[in-house]
C-alpha cells in the first residue's frame, strides 16, 4: 500500500466500495426473489383453499335444497334423481374436503374445518333419519324432522361453511396484506 500513490489509493477504496455495493444488490435482489417466490406459493394455496371452501358451500346449499325436494317429494322417478345426485354431489364434497385437509396451514385450520365437519356430520344423521322415515311411509314424521332439527342442523352446517368461507377469505386478505407491507 505504501508504493501507490494518493490516487490509486483512493481508487482503490472508490473500488472496494462499488464491488461492496453491488454485492449488497445482489444480495437484496435474491433474497426479494426468494421472499416473492415464498409469497407467490402461500397465496396459491390460500386462494385454492377459498376456492374449495367456496365450492364445498355452494354444493352443501345444493344439497340442502334437493333433501328438502325428496323429503317433501312424492314421485319416485325425482327421488331416485334426487338421491343419485346427493350422492354425486357428496362424493364431491368430500373430495373439497379433503383438499382442504392436506393443505392446511397450520392447527387453527384444522380445527375450524374439523368443527364444520361435525356440523356435516349432524346434518347427515339428520338426513338419514329423515330418508328412513320417508322410506318406511312415515311421511308426517319425516315432514316434521325436516321442519325441525333437520332444518336447524342444515342452518347450522350451511352457517359454519359461510365461517369457513369468511376465514380463509380473511387469512388470504391478511396474507396479501402482509406482503404488501413488506
Amino acid at each position: 500500500m505504501k508504493n501507490l500513490s494518493v490516487t490509486h489509493q483512493l481508487w482503490l477504496g472508490v473500488a472496494t466500495i462499488i464491488i461492496g455495493a453491488v454485492t449488497i444488490l445482489i444480495l437484496a435482489g435474491l433474497n426479494s426473489a426468494s421472499q416473492q417466490k415464498l409469497f407467490s406459493e402461500r397465496d396459491r394455496v390460500l386462494s385454492q383453499r377459498l376456492e374449495h371452501a367456496g365450492q364445498w358451500n355452494a354444493l352443501a346449499q345444493v344439497n340442502a335444497a334437493r333433501t328438502q325436494a325428496l323429503v317433501l317429494g312424492h314421485d319416485a322417478q325425482d327421488d331416485a334423481e334426487f338421491k343419485a345426485e346427493i350422492a354425486q354431489t357428496t362424493t364431491a364434497i368430500a373430495a373439497l374436503v379433503q383438499q382442504l385437509e392436506t393443505s392446511a396451514p397450520d392447527e387453527a385450520a384444522r380445527q375450524r374445518l374439523a368443527q364444520v365437519l361435525q356440523l356435516r356430520q349432524a346434518m347427515q344423521g339428520q338426513r338419514q333419519q329423515a330418508l328412513q322415515l320417508k322410506t318406511e311411509n312415515a311421511q308426517d314424521a319425516s315432514r316434521e324432522l325436516l321442519r325441525g332439527p333437520l332444518r336447524q342442523a342444515t342452518a347450522a352446517y350451511l352457517q359454519g361453511l359461510q365461517q369457513l368461507v369468511q376465514q380463509e377469505a380473511q387469512a388470504l386478505s391478511d396474507m396479501r396484506a402482509e406482503m404488501g407491507a413488506s
